[in-house]
C-alpha cells in the first residue's frame, strides 16, 4: 500500500508543486522570473520626485559646495574647540529633524 502511495502521491505533488510556481503555458521557462517579464510590462510602483538641492546640480558645482562646507565646518569646529573643553571627551553627532539634501551634506561633511 505505501509503495503504491510512494509511486503516485509522490509524483503527483511533485508537479502540483512545479505547476505552483508559474504557469508553463503563459511564460514556459524553468527559471524563476522575479521582477522580470518577458512580454509583459515592467510592474513597479512609480518612484518618487527627487529632494531638491537648492540649486542646479553639476559635479563642479557641488564639489565647490562641499568646499566651501568643509571650509565652514573646520571653522566652526575651531571656534567650538576654542569655547569649550572638548579635550578626550566624545562628542556625539545627531541626524536633524528636517532631513533634506542640504542637512545630509552638511550631515556628510561634519562627519568626515
Amino acid at each position: 500500500m505505501s509503495r503504491i502511495l510512494l509511486k503516485t502521491v509522490l509524483p503527483v505533488s511533485m508537479l502540483l508543486g512545479v505547476a505552483a510556481c508559474q504557469n508553463y503555458f503563459v511564460n514556459p521557462s524553468a527559471i524563476p522570473t522575479g521582477y522580470k517579464y518577458h512580454n509583459q510590462k515592467y510592474k513597479t510602483i512609480p518612484s518618487p520626485e527627487p529632494a531638491d538641492l537648492g540649486y542646479e546640480y553639476t559635479v563642479e558645482q557641488n564639489d565647490e559646495i562641499l568646499r566651501s562646507m568643509r571650509v565652514k565646518i573646520s571653522q566652526l569646529l575651531d571656534q567650538l574647540e576654542a569655547e569649550n573643553d572638548l579635550a578626550n571627551k566624545t562628542v556625539y553627532v545627531f541626524t536633524p529633524h528636517d532631513h533634506n539634501a542640504q542637512n545630509a551634506a552638511f550631515d556628510n561633511v561634519l562627519r568626515d
